[in-house]
């Protein structure tokens, strides 16, 4: 019977080697020698878009909706799109206080694919406690469900001048439908309202 740790090893060695998926060099970072995999994702935009080798599979299974790889990763792109739209630049920080729905996935992705700074608040928080995050962070906008936006009304007339304020809304599948205010101007983003993307890319700007 095979010894169990040479037969790690020695997987090991085969997923590491030159040419493998998992490839290992040493790299000078900041004047020491490193162990890196060669073929590492860098930035998060290349890993959402690496998962679209599996673009009809489940991805995300929320009650009775499911969603594949690619539904995730299209409404992610159109968000990160109307996003930029509004003024939203990489950079810029925007919150997000919500329960575990699918809105939740949707609008990290989008932000970090974009190059913006994602800000997760705790979804326990109360109306004041929401506030001094959203102060303290600097966010541009906010991504909430009902419950957290019931919490902020009686504290709404401090939030930061020009904060957007997005309020997500569940419906039935195919499409969640995503309610966004941001000054004077609003919008309603459904399946239609997001653009036709070329290759199923977002690039640093958020744009498709």
């Amino acid at each position: 019977m095979a010894n169990p740790q040479e037969m790690m090893a020695a997987a090991r060695q085969k997923l590491t080697a030159p040419g493998a998926s998992f490839e290992v060099r040493t790299e000078m970072i900041r004047g020491a020698p490193h162990h890196t995999f060669h073929h590492e994702i860098r930035v998060m935009a290349d890993l959402y878009r690496d998962g679209l080798r599996h673009c009809d599979k489940p991805f995300l299974v929320n009650d009775d909706e499911t969603l594949t790889f690619g539904e995730v990763y299209e409404r992610a792109a159109g968000l990160a799109a109307r996003m930029h739209e509004a003024g939203i630049r990489p950079g810029d920080r925007v919150a997000l206080c919500m329960r575990n729905y699918p809105e939740w996935i949707v609008t990290f992705m989008a932000c970090t694919g974009a190059g913006i700074i994602c800000v997760p608040l705790n979804s326990w928080w109360k109306g004041e406690e929401i506030l001094f995050a959203l102060q303290d962070c600097g966010a541009k906008m906010l991504f909430a469900d009902g419950e957290r936006l019931a919490e902020l009304a009686p504290v709404s007339n401090q939030l930061p001048a020009g904060m957007g304020l997005v309020a997500t809304i569940l419906c039935c599948p195919p499409i969640s439908l995503l309610s966004v205010a941001f000054g004077a101007a609003a919008f309603t983003m459904g399946r239609e309202d997001i653009r036709a993307m070329d290759d199923g890319e977002m690039d640093a700007r958020g744009r498709t």
